[in-house]
This record gives structure tokens, sequence and C-alpha cells, in this order.
């Protein structure tokens, strides 16, 4: 899933700001509370639920606009 691989080569890009995986993506992408996600350390888990998340949401070709807090 090109969308997938995307999103992992921000993560591992930017990855000295200490963030997991499920983190970035929740602050990137999700607007709701997702803490199964957020706060998930296993990461197998949260390569699959983002893995689950972008194919459920049609987001198999490119991700989602980036979510801007404001």
């Amino acid at each position: 899933m090109k969308s997938f691989y995307e999103f992992m080569d921000i993560h591992f890009f930017l990855e000295e700001d200490g963030l997991r995986l499920g983190q970035r993506f929740c602050n990137m992408f999700i607007r709701n509370s997702w803490p199964e996600l957020y706060y998930e350390r296993d990461l197998h888990s949260q390569i699959s639920m983002i893995w689950e998340w972008l194919e459920n949401h049609q987001y198999t070709e490119q991700l989602p606009q980036r979510f801007e807090e404001k």
C-alpha cells in the first residue's frame, strides 16, 4: 500500500523527535481521539491499526490531508 510506505518514510525521517508511530499518525491525520493507537507501545499493533485505517478509509494510494491543529 503506497500511502502506508509514504507515511513510514515521513515517520523515520522525523523519528528523532521521539514520537511513536501511532502518536505521529494521530497527530497528523486523526481529528477525533484514538487512544488505542496513540498510546499503543507495540510497533506491530501500531502498524496493523494504521494499515487497517488507511485501507478502510480508502487511502491506499495517497495519504489523507494532514490535520492542522489550531
